[in-house]
């Protein structure tokens, strides 16, 4: 009665041993195929290649404004620099990053700069 006792007991935990292993396996398994959801991230100005081209010289700031909205960074220290910025995030992936940067001179734009990484 007793070696069937040791023998059961040694058969349960190797069955319990093998069920935990083979979770353990599918749930590594799992995690490195299924990816969480993640949201796309846009900020910034849009600076899409039609109105960045519909940026002339000569443009006022108003103009520029109009066209492009509002810069979202301000240098504190002069007005005659406008710096757009966009960035784009799809789904966890690389970072998309342009910039416009337009240099006035006499309140119109003289120097066009674009920057894309």
């Amino acid at each position: 009665m007793i070696k069937n006792n040791v023998y059961l007991n040694r058969a349960m935990t190797s069955a319990i041993v093998a069920i935990l292993l083979c979770s353990v396996g599918i749930t590594i398994n799992g995690c490195s195929v299924l990816k969480p959801y993640q949201i796309d991230v846009q900020q910034g100005n849009s600076l899409d290649n039609h109105t960045v081209r519909a940026v002339k010289l000569g443009m006022t700031k108003a103009e520029v404004e109009n066209l492009l909205g509002t810069p979202v960074l301000n240098n504190a220290f002069t007005d005659n620099c406008l710096t757009y910025t966009y960035t784009n995030q799809i789904n966890g992936g690389n970072i998309e990053h342009k910039q416009l940067t337009l240099r006035l001179v006499d309140g119109k734009v003289a120097k066009i700069e674009k920057k894309s990484v």
